[in-house]
């Protein structure tokens, strides 16, 4: 299969590739080696083969208990992959990143919501992202429910490690955007009661505003010194963060 950035499936809107970035010292990201996406629990058999054939050797499921409890990842079972689950929001949500009001601006609520999950969930980010540095691990698909938060929070993590240029990586989160309002159209109503929105645009600066990514990076770099010292502090060895970077770069 020719690798490219979306991979159109009958049960999931985003799934992605994140291959074929430039980085700032001029390589490229690998394709058909890291993979995001949404929830897996509705891929048909024919998905399932589509990403077998595609390579995918590791599903890592970062959903809740009671996400997972609700609606299976299809991989769960298999012996044609291994699949991980690392609960990165943890089960009490309030305690592993307190939410802002409700009425916050989307951007700064997403930012401080990734920043404190960043500071708080060192340990799964972490396992998480040590499993796909362990040898036979890729490639690799790592998804939440969305694709887009705790699945964007890993793939910038990833992005930047390889050295991937932050308006890039933001550029990737924001896709989720386009992606995602599919979907979003079919369903019937809006979270918590919010108003209707008619582009994906709008579903975006609502969403997943690519401003709370470069927020929520710059958190990074301001507390911890960049992504690569970030993997240092939460405790990958520098074997590891190196394995990830050169798994990342074609």
């Amino acid at each position: 299969m020719e690798p490219t950035r979306r991979l159109v499936l009958e049960g999931a809107n985003n799934v992605r590739d994140i291959g074929g970035y430039g980085t700032v010292d001029g390589h490229r990201t690998r394709w058909k080696t890291f993979l995001r996406s949404d929830g897996m629990h509705r891929l048909s058999e024919r998905d399932q083969a589509t990403l077998l054939r595609y390579g995918i050797r590791t599903v890592i499921d970062l959903r809740r208990t009671e996400e997972v409890e609700a609606a299976p990842n299809v991989f769960v079972r298999s012996d044609k992959v291994v699949y991980l689950r690392h609960n990165l929001n943890g089960d009490d949500l309030q305690a592993n990143a307190p939410q802002p009001p409700a009425d916050t601006d989307p951007v700064l609520r997403i930012a401080r919501n990734y920043s404190t999950n960043l500071d708080n969930r060192q340990a799964v980010y972490r396992d998480a992202l040590a499993a796909m540095a362990s040898p036979g691990a890729l490639p690799a698909i790592f998804h939440c429910a969305a694709g887009k938060d705790r699945t964007g929070r890993i793939a910038a993590l990833i992005l930047g490690n390889a050295g991937v240029p932050t308006e890039t990586i933001v550029e990737d989160y924001g896709l989720s955007a386009r992606y995602r309002f599919e979907a979003y159209l079919a369903s019937p109503n809006d979270p918590d009661g919010a108003s209707r929105v008619n582009t994906w645009q709008e579903f975006q600066a609502r969403e997943c505003p690519p401003q709370a990514m470069l927020l929520a990076l710059q958190h990074l770099e301001d507390r911890y010194g960049g992504v690569q010292a970030y993997l240092r502090t939460i405790g990958l060895t520098d074997e590891q963060i190196e394995s990830l970077r050169t798994a990342a770069l074609e």
